[in-house]
């Protein structure tokens, strides 16, 4: 973890000399790859709530970190990550054999299906309220022609 801190001084003319952030700081608040892997890993891979993941970075690492901006972070990764998994989807869909399956699960009271498509190399997942065609639709939309 770097922390950078900003000097500035006034010269005797007036003009102020202030150095700027390095380029890989977007802002006066920023986290790094490491911070940003990190939380995209315990949410989306070991499934750790906003809540819990703000505790572990605090207690662990000394990191606080609002819930707020672990949102940010994985919005961020998952803009990212949507060429890599149009791509798959486009695998998938063109591909000879596509298994597939959904199941049921709770979000927020409400029940949703996960969907799941595979190839022996590839895999798909998304979640969709709609057990149905539709659901398939929404991401297929020419079907699984082969």
């Amino acid at each position: 973890m770097a922390e950078h801190q900003l000097i500035g001084k006034q010269c005797s003319c007036g003009h102020c000399n202030k150095i700027d952030f390095p380029k890989e700081v977007r802002s006066r608040v920023s986290y790094g790859t490491n911070i940003r892997a990190l939380v995209t890993c315990l949410n989306c891979n070991k499934y750790v709530p906003y809540d819990r993941l703000t505790e572990v970075l605090k207690n662990c690492f000394g990191v606080k970190i609002s819930q707020g901006t672990v949102k940010n972070i994985l919005d961020d990764a998952a803009a990212k990550s949507l060429p890599a998994y149009n791509e798959i989807r486009n695998r998938i869909e063109q591909s000879r054999v596509v298994g597939a399956d959904e199941t049921g699960e709770n979000i927020n009271g409400e029940l949703h299906w996960e969907w799941v498509f595979q190839t022996p190399n590839l895999t798909y997942i998304y979640s969709d309220q709609s057990r149905g065609k539709l659901a398939i639709d929404k991401h297929f939309e020419n079907g699984l022609p082969n």
